[in-house]
């Protein structure tokens, strides 16, 4: 039946044909009404013609992957070679004739689909790379933070440790200045510790380094002169180190020497075994 107007429903039918999206039977039938020479029908193909074809330019260029191609290649070389009836148009301007006309190959209807499939496959892995490199970035950026964090731990230590040969080289450099050097002890973790003090001044700076003081207790310093008599408390950091100013009392005496003995908080008026580090004057 040759249509005199188009329709909702004829525009639709004339974009599914062009797009190759109807079935194999509707095809078939559409294309033995178009040979019937319906002029209304084939001016809607025609025009749906050109709009596929832009769609196609409008999509962004992308390279299937080489795996899609070949597959579709090869499925493409199996099927027969066939015209359809718009490509027998273009090279035959005669009056669509009468009969059976022959559908197009459902792997040729299928391209743009084809196509389109292996686009979206390139843009979901470009995300899925972008992803991964952002993921990396990431861990890369977080392992960059904690080697900073590391760094500027070494040189807050540094800075201590400047600060403190400043103050123990200004002691040592007046007159009346002793060292005493403090050995670590058997039984004990590695310790040792030095002790600077001038009497003249009634200064003492204790540095040690001893394993950290377990929570409630804390380092003691102790003057052997002769017997044992409290120094003050030494307390430690994290890495076990720790850097004291302590003050010399008048009535001090001759001093034999100097120890550190870990006591309970507060520390103790008699020191408790075991003595950590111990050493005499240099003569």
């Amino acid at each position: 039946m040759e249509h005199k107007l188009a329709t909702d429903e004829i525009r639709e039918q004339a974009a599914l044909y062009a797009l190759g999206a109807l079935s194999q039977i509707e095809a078939r039938a559409f294309e033995n009404h178009l040979a019937d020479g319906c002029e209304v029908c084939q001016a809607e193909v025609s025009g749906f013609d050109g709009v596929v074809g832009e769609l196609g330019l409008a999509a962004p260029p992308a390279s299937p992957s080489a795996h899609l191609r070949d597959q579709l290649m090869a499925r493409i070389a199996k099927e027969p070679r066939q015209i359809s009836l718009r490509e027998s148009a273009r090279t035959k301007p005669v009056p669509w004739a009468p009969g059976r006309v022959e559908r197009r190959s459902p792997w040729i209807a299928a391209l743009p689909w084809a196509v389109a499939a292996s686009v979206a496959i390139v843009a979901v892995a470009s995300v899925l790379g972008l992803r991964g490199a952002v993921r990396s970035t990431n861990q890369e950026l977080a392992q960059v933070r904690v080697e900073l964090l590391h760094v500027n731990e070494l040189l807050v230590l540094a800075r201590q440790s400047d600060a403190e040969h400043v103050q123990v080289i200004s002691l040592l450099v007046r007159p009346g200045s002793e060292h005493i050097f403090l050995a670590g002890q058997p039984g004990v973790p590695p310790s040792r510790a030095d002790v600077y003090l001038n009497r003249r001044d009634q200064k003492l700076l204790v540095a040690a380094d001893m394993a950290p003081a377990p929570p409630g207790q804390v380092y003691q310093l102790w003057y052997l002169a002769p017997g044992p008599k409290s120094a003050g408390l030494v307390r430690t950091g994290l890495t076990g180190h720790g850097f004291t100013e302590l003050t010399i009392p008048a009535d001090l005496g001759t001093l034999g020497g100097a120890a550190i003995t870990l006591e309970p908080e507060g520390g103790s008026e008699q020191p408790t075994m075991p003595i950590y580090v111990v050493g005499k004057p240099t003569l």
